[in-house]
């Protein structure tokens, strides 16, 4: 009976958490950004005034280089490989500055949430350190105890495991004490000597 409310209390501490796979990996990220927030958010500022708001601002002076590279083309053809380049680097940098843009509209710090997130990983790493060190683990000793709890619901295969650890433990002693004897009789001998 006793084994039994053991087994449905660690169930139910590990149903409890209904822990998603990888939710542990997942949450670690999202807890290092939520807490480095106010460093990404300086230095994505820093980036998309760098890029375009600035005086000497990177954008217009790209922008600039490829008007003068143009111009050349119209004496020396082969140019144009260079100038094309530059329409690449200028479609990259004006995409990176949309990107910036779209993740400093998304960016916005809340305690609550880095609250809830520390109280679910530390719930989880407790579930980790008691069944065995991962989620992997976790899952695994969850089926075990489910499997234990339909023993539990067929006596005769109960009584079958128990005289099979009984038989088993049998075994262990003998060998203990007939290598127990073996040494008493070895230091006996020494002894006597």
């Amino acid at each position: 009976q006793e084994k039994r409310e053991l087994l449905k209390f660690q169930a139910n501490e590990i149903d409890s958490l209904n822990i998603l796979e990888n939710e542990d990996a997942l949450l670690h990220e999202k807890y290092k950004k939520l807490t480095n927030l106010k460093d990404i958010i300086e230095t994505l500022q820093d980036s998309h005034y760098a890029i375009s708001e600035k005086n000497g601002a990177i954008l217009p002076q790209i922008e600039y280089l490829k008007n003068k590279i143009s111009f050349l083309e119209r004496y020396d053809k082969s140019i144009s490989t260079i100038s094309k380049l530059i329409d690449q680097s200028i479609i990259n940098i004006q995409e990176a500055q949309n990107e910036i843009n779209d993740e400093l509209s998304t960016l916005d710090f809340d305690s609550e949430e880095v609250h809830k997130i520390e109280e679910r990983l530390t719930a989880i790493e407790t579930l980790k350190r008691k069944y065995g060190g991962s989620l992997e683990s976790i899952y695994i000793k969850r089926n075990e105890i489910q499997n234990e709890l339909k023993d539990f619901k067929n006596p005769e295969k109960q009584k079958e495991k128990i005289r099979d650890k009984i038989f088993e433990l049998e075994n262990n002693f003998s060998q203990i004490a007939i290598e127990l004897h073996r040494n008493r009789k070895k230091i006996g001998l020494e002894l006597s000597i």
